[in-house]
């Protein structure tokens, strides 16, 4: 088990925070969903900005600069820089539905979940393809959706988080043949993930659990990080320095007061040889 120098990053409480980026040597950003709130972090002072949104976002990635943010019924462009905004695709308009995780493969098409939050099994994976208008559903009839990464071009991970259950797809001959990796236990729940291609390692965040678990793309188990904050939400690591994970967690659901004894809704960082 990973214990060595975990720390909080910053004292803040977030009550969704998701998507953690590290897009600069001393920035980290995450969104708090229910805030709707884009949050820049400035590591080396700790000051804190935000960027409101009037839908809750549900993922950000990083392009060449610019934010690529899911949003509840579109998913925009945002440029830091000019702080302009535009639209790059429209979703659905259907009422309790919200994009949740999402990224780019290596064609740059771009992957993203639909979560319902009426828990009907209205949502699903879907991707919407580089040069071409509209998006195609991958997976349906799924209530909390997260992922998806990619291992190679051809090979990515899935988390039916409300099933709890994490899927490795394979692409071939244009259909996805998906597998089960890691079948959780009912009170561990697959949340967001990252996948270090370099080391071929899978990080698996387990919403109501307190952990993150690594694997091998095999899914042999390799180690574990135990934090003090039950709902682990996201990770990604630091890509300017090595060994650090950086992590976001959230207070929903838990019935905790957002009191100083509490790290339940605290980002966090943890270093170590292993990472």
């Amino acid at each position: 088990m990973i214990t060595s120098q975990i720390k909080k990053v910053v004292n803040n409480k977030f009550f969704l925070a998701e998507s953690p980026l590290k897009i600069s040597k001393k920035h980290l950003i995450w969104i708090d969903i229910y805030s709707k709130k884009l949050i820049f972090l400035n590591l080396l002072n700790k000051k804190i900005k935000t960027k409101k949104f009037t839908q809750n976002p549900g993922f950000v990635i990083n392009k060449k600069n610019n934010l690529i943010i899911g949003l509840q019924n579109k998913i925009i462009n945002y440029c830091i820089k000019t702080n302009k905004v535009k639209i790059v695709l429209k979703l659905s308009d259907k009422k309790g539905l919200r994009t949740n995780d999402g990224c780019l493969d290596e064609y740059g098409n771009l992957w993203f979940g639909v979560l319902d939050e009426k828990k009907k099994n209205r949502g699903g994976l879907y991707c919407k393809f580089k040069n071409k208008d509209g998006v195609i559903k991958i997976f349906g009839d799924i209530n909390t959706p997260n992922g998806p990464v990619f291992a190679s071009k051809k090979i990515f991970f899935f988390n039916d988080t409300s099933r709890c259950i994490t899927y490795r797809c394979e692409i071939k001959f244009n259909k996805i043949i998906q597998k089960k990796f890691k079948v959780f236990k009912n009170n561990s729940k697959p949340d967001g993930m990252y996948l270090d291609k370099k080391k071929k390692r899978l990080w698996i965040c387990l919403f109501g659990d307190s952990k993150i678990k690594c694997y091998n793309l095999r899914g042999k188990f390799l180690n574990l990080i135990k934090l003090k904050a039950k709902n682990i939400t996201n990770c990604t690591m630091d890509g300017y320095r090595k060994n650090i994970l950086y992590i976001t967690t959230a207070y929903k659901n838990i019935g905790l007061s957002k009191s100083k004894k509490s790290c339940d809704g605290c980002i966090f960082e943890v270093k170590n040889k292993f990472i």
